[in-house]
């Protein structure tokens, strides 16, 4: 299952390589950033944690929102107030993980941190690598590399850690 799931990512990734303009051959400048990726988690505080322990994001806020039925928990990764956003129905229903439509969501390791030692301290939290450590090229022109890693969080979701060089 492991090699079946690697291969997907490689065709989507490919995919996607060859679906979008890169920057220096012509498109236009964006006039949006991403500000921040929302998803729906079964049970804040586990996956708050998760977060926190396993990729060192910084719990930066919380809100009860019953007027919409949600409670959320704001995370950082040292750019914002919220660059991740946990959040949780009230009335407890979550799609099952088969359901679920998100890709994956992908956060960078900075240079400084040795890729390996990562994957050993994620290995060390019970969490484990879905494929990779795999070189990548960094941009869509080939030029560059990156080393990425796809491991899932307590909800399922799919993870990607990628690292420049």
């Amino acid at each position: 299952m492991l090699k079946k799931e690697a291969k997907e990512l490689q065709v989507l990734e490919t995919r996607e390589a060859l679906d979008v303009t890169s920057p220096d051959r012509g498109r236009r400048a964006s006039t949006v950033v991403l500000h921040h990726a929302a998803v729906f988690v079964e049970n804040l505080d586990r996956s708050a944690s998760f977060y926190a322990d396993v990729l060192g994001l910084e719990v930066t806020d919380r809100a009860h929102l019953p007027a919409i039925g949600i409670e959320q928990v704001f995370l950082s990764a040292g750019h914002k107030h919220a660059d991740l956003v946990l959040a949780r129905r009230l009335n407890g229903s979550v799609a099952p993980p088969d359901k679920r439509e998100l890709f994956h969501l992908a956060f960078e390791l900075p240079r400084e941190q040795p890729f390996e030692e990562f994957l050993e301290r994620v290995s060390r939290e019970g969490v484990s690598v879905v494929a990779g450590p795999m070189e990548r090229p960094a941009r869509f022109d080939g030029s560059g590399s990156r080393t990425a890693a796809y491991l899932r969080d307590p909800d399922g979701y799919l993870l990607e850690v990628t690292q420049e060089h």
